[in-house]
């Protein structure tokens, strides 16, 4: 566990306690976008995954995030990437474009590749780790869940509408 500067640990402890809604009203105001994008992240040997679980969610997901303004989904997951976690990884392929069903939003997933399974979480993360294809944890987040299944079932890109089964 990395040492959190003291911006960190009063962000983290707003965010935890109470502060949902003032993250979200931040995120808002700063992030209205109704475009996003989320990587799942295969290890070296393509035998594990990473997830992340947000300090505001108690179920695992896919790490990403908005994207930019003037900013490709390509150059956002890589960008959302090495914020969260602080490591660099390769596209391999856009696995799909999800569509919030009823909505104007979507999120593209990109199946991505690191050469290290050495992370450090950004303040706005609780956990993260790694874990086998085989042992992919319950308590995740259905989009999440919709594309790792997608992506375990196919290996290669898709299209969905998220809302479907949910």
């Amino acid at each position: 566990m990395r040492a959190w500067t003291f911006t960190e640990k009063i962000r983290r402890i707003v965010a935890r306690w109470g502060g949902v809604l003032l993250v979200t009203l931040y995120r808002n105001i700063t992030k209205s976008k109704s475009s996003r994008t989320r990587a799942i992240i295969v290890s070296e040997d393509k035998t594990e995954i990473l997830l992340v679980k947000n300090i505001t969610a108690k179920e695992f997901h896919l790490p990403g995030g908005g994207i930019d303004t003037d900013e490709s989904s390509e150059e956002a997951v890589l960008r959302e990437v090495r914020e969260e976690l602080g490591i660099d990884v390769k596209i391999l392929y856009k696995l799909g474009k999800y569509i919030y069903q009823g909505t104007n939003k979507y999120v593209e997933i990109f199946v991505v590749q690191t050469q290290t399974k050495t992370f450090t979480m950004q303040w706005e993360l609780d956990e993260a780790r790694w874990f086998s294809f085989k042992e992919i944890p319950l308590n995740i987040r259905k989009t999440s869940r919709q594309a790792l299944r997608d992506f375990l079932a196919q290996n290669q890109p898709a299209t969905g509408v998220w809302g479907l089964d949910d």
